[in-house]
């Protein structure tokens, strides 16, 4: 699903962003919750392609480790000076924290922000 959703992107920021999948055969079997990675796609987007004028590539990568499945999720966008979290940044974030949470209680983890 995600897939087409960048797809879509691709054409609307075609001079402007790249995308890249890799996702492992272990992972691609693995099942997540319903619509948790739009909203993270969906921000590396906004405050990557969005706020830059040059491009920038979004990267969707998943791993199995074990019995848990690790996703990522991240733009190339560089960072800027003092301040690099836009204004209204967090909300989804919360939103996807908190589904994590309620699914998985202390058995998972999310982590966001520039690294």
């Amino acid at each position: 699903m995600q897939e087409e959703y960048l797809g879509i992107e691709r054409e609307r920021f075609s001079d402007r962003m790249a995308f890249q999948i890799d996702i492992s055969e272990g992972a691609r079997q693995a099942l997540v919750p319903s619509l948790i990675l739009q909203p993270l796609i969906e921000n590396a987007i906004k405050h990557g392609v969005g706020a830059t004028i040059g491009k920038v590539e979004i990267a969707l990568r998943a791993r199995k480790q074990g019995s848990r499945i690790q996703i990522t999720v991240e733009n190339d966008m560089p960072i800027a000076g003092d301040n690099p979290k836009p204004a209204g940044m967090g909300i989804g974030l919360r939103n996807v924290a908190d589904r994590l949470r309620a699914r998985f209680q202390d058995d998972g983890r999310f982590t966001s922000g520039p690294y």
